[in-house]
């Protein structure tokens, strides 16, 4: 295959993408090419259909003879005009660059604000002891962590496994009444007991770990592991975390999954799914991807089963933390060739910051 051929099939295989034509070009012809940056750009000019205006599209740039392009191929599919071809192909390249220097950009920011988790264990008493607490996170977990006496100062432990840093401190007095009614609210699946921790408790623990150079599922493991280890005493009321009270049982058992399969992530104890009712319709949104570096995700106004509203936002929960993909806006999202959902990035309704909207409605 020449370059030319390459060019060529990989600016109609742009064209074809759902997101763009959605099919490959009625007609596509090449025009010229143009040097930028020493790397070689092919001009071509198209049509969406037989009848209507030729389009400009550009793909490249490519090294010499090589095949393998740097990935700058684009269209606006604005109208084809051969006496400015070239600087509007150009102009295309700049601006494909500058996208991907941006998408580099976040990335980069993406990694350094994501890595650190935080949980607090609500306790009847101040009964507390850090040596109980590593025992079980090692039996429950097959570690083999030490207590070393340097990482313990009253109650305050703080210890390096690996490249994250593991921290269990006791806090003695509640959290905030106020501030904990919210949590319990979002727990819709047991509403009533997680409103009943919200008086009882007394005192809690706060876990924290932080990695900014590990795989960030490992540090997310291993909070989850150190948070199951606390709440595995009888003074236990209940866990807050990703903005909702969770009963200790549950959060153990989801974490437990762990022993079972090496690549299995707890999602459930590392993202909450909220659902909110207005009326005859119903909203979903995530909290705990934030954790990972990710705006969290807000499906609104749509008329389903609520059941079937959650298992839609879990799977893309899913798909986002196994696969570490980041959703940008103007992209789709589907399980399956003809199930496309428009996906959007804006202010937050039902959280703070920036969320990402997904359509339910396929496209």
């Amino acid at each position: 295959m020449t370059q030319l051929e390459y060019a060529t099939k990989n600016m109609i295989e742009w064209l074809s993408h759902p997101s763009e034509l959605g099919h490959k070009p009625a007609k596509i012809i090449f025009c010229d090419t143009f040097i930028l940056d020493d790397l070689k750009y092919y001009i071509f000019k198209y049509k969406d259909k037989l009848v209507g205006k030729w389009l400009l599209g550009v793909s490249g740039g490519y090294s010499g003879d090589e095949l393998i392009t740097s990935g700058h191929t684009y269209s606006e599919m604005k109208e084809f005009k051969e006496e400015t071809a070239i600087n509007e192909a150009k102009e295309l390249v700049e601006m494909v660059k500058s996208y991907w220097k941006d998408e580099a950009n976040k990335i980069e920011e993406r990694k350094a604000n994501r890595g650190t988790f935080v949980g607090f264990v609500l306790l009847e008493n101040n009964k507390f002891n850090i040596y109980d607490i590593v025992n079980n996170l090692n039996n429950m977990f097959n570690l083999n962590i030490k207590v070393n006496e340097e990482d313990l100062k009253e109650d305050v432990y703080v210890t390096s496994i690996e490249n994250s840093i593991l921290s269990i401190c006791l806090m003695n007095g509640p959290i905030p009444k106020d501030e904990l009614d919210v949590a319990a609210s979002n727990n819709y699946i047991s509403r009533e007991y997680a409103h009943s921790v919200v008086d009882k408790h007394k005192c809690h623990i706060m876990v924290a770990v932080s990695d900014k150079k590990s795989d960030i599922r490992d540090t997310s493991l291993l909070f989850i592991k150190a948070m199951a280890a606390c709440a595995s005493f009888n003074n236990v009321f209940g866990l807050y975390a990703n903005d909702t009270i969770y009963e200790p049982r549950m959060y153990i058992d989801i974490a437990l999954g762990i022993n079972e399969d090496n690549s299995y992530i707890p999602i459930d104890d590392l993202v909450w799914i909220n659902i909110v009712r207005d009326n005859d319709m119903f909203s979903a949104y995530t909290t705990g991807l934030v954790q990972f570096g990710f705006n969290e995700i807000e499906v609104i106004d749509v008329d389903i089963d609520p059941y079937d509203l959650r298992n839609f936002v879990y799977d893309i929960v899913c798909y986002v933390i196994y696969y570490d993909v980041l959703l940008n806006d103007g992209e789709t999202i589907g399980f399956s060739e003809d199930d496309k959902h428009a996906i959007s990035v804006g202010d937050g309704l039902y959280v703070l910051g920036k969320s990402v909207k997904i359509n339910y409605k396929a496209n």
